[in-house]
């Protein structure tokens, strides 16, 4: 068994009023349901939080002490309190773990730009939701692997009993999102109820909460432009966790997602307002390929995309570094 340390956030947007950040189902929940390792954590936020200093020196401590095999950062776009350059390298100097840092918001060259300057300390850089821009703005990205956002199955599952109660769902923040807004007002501008919860400034509530809203879903949303309608898409995390759910995913079309699944066959696309419109009355009335497609997606995500898959191939592109 592994010895791994997980170095993150523990609040969402490193802000202890908005509750915990995904790194807790997303990373450390994930792992620990594979039983592939032991798990050790630092929280680079909640350092500083509570001792108003820099976390580089507790974090090179903390490394030192408990001599983990791997360790994954996930750092955290916007913030002054992910741990320096320079002590990711100097973990790599005076440890023998393997560096793994995960990224998101990956959708444009700003991100490249500092994804390209980490990869010089670390071992390799994960990227978690943009496939496509990356490439364009860095030239080499041999230490650069493309993966989906890792789930807890122990929280984003099937029901025990199939009660698709409601009809359409978002699970997600819509006030900083135009096309959200949009989208979601033609619905219901064609009396399509949608239930929609989520986001840390609009309804805080549990994860838990949030996977059963997915498993009494019949249909669930997904829009993929990045917030405040920049360019370009994200494969967000709500791909992997509707499709786990059984939940039928219907999602704004772009080119993250087909990485994954399979457009029309794992999963519903849509071009614009009408299309979804159209699809969403669809689907609803055919409950029979509406199954299909999400049995489709279920079967594809739990296995070619579940949390064993996903820290086995991350693992072990690390462990072929060596």
């Amino acid at each position: 068994m592994y010895k791994i340390l997980i170095v993150g956030e523990k609040w969402s947007a490193c802000n202890p009023e908005l509750g915990f950040s995904s790194i807790h189902h997303n990373f450390i929940g994930s792992l620990s349901s594979t039983g592939l390792a032991e798990i050790k954590t630092f929280f680079y936020d909640a350092y500083v939080h509570d001792t108003h200093k820099r976390c580089d020196s507790a974090l090179l401590e903390k490394c030192r002490q408990e001599r983990p095999d791997f360790v994954i950062l996930r750092l955290v776009r916007g913030t002054d309190l992910n741990p320096s350059l320079e002590t990711l390298g100097e973990i790599r100097q005076q440890t023998t773990a393997k560096v793994a840092s995960i990224h998101s918001d990956t959708h444009d060259q700003i991100a490249a730009n500092w994804m390209n300057d980490v990869s010089r300390h670390v071992d390799l850089i994960v990227v978690q939701d943009c496939y496509s821009v990356y490439p364009k703005h860095i030239s080499d990205t041999a230490s650069f692997i493309d993966l989906w956002t890792p789930q807890d199955p122990s929280i984003f599952c099937l029901p025990d009993a199939d009660d698709r109660s409601i009809d359409v769902s978002f699970m997600g923040r819509v006030d900083r999102y135009t096309d959200r807004k949009i989208f979601i007002a033609m619905l219901q501008e064609h009396r399509i109820n949608v239930v929609q919860k989520g986001g840390l400034s609009e309804h805080q509530f549990s994860i838990g909460a949030y996977a059963n809203h997915l498993r009494r879903s019949r249909i669930a949303l997904n829009f993929s432009r990045p917030v405040f309608d920049e360019p370009n898409h994200h494969c967000k995390g709500r791909t992997i966790e509707t499709t786990l759910c059984g939940a039928l995913l219907m999602e704004q079309e772009n080119p993250e997602t087909k990485k994954w699944f399979r457009p029309g066959m794992d999963y519903v696309s849509f071009t614009d307002e009408r299309d979804l419109v159209a699809k969403v009355n669809y689907y609803l009335t055919h409950e029979e390929e509406r199954r299909r497609i999400s049995t489709n997606g279920h079967m594809i995500a739990s296995t070619r995309y579940s949390a064993d898959q996903y820290w086995r191939t991350l693992l072990g592109r690390l462990i072929r570094r060596e």
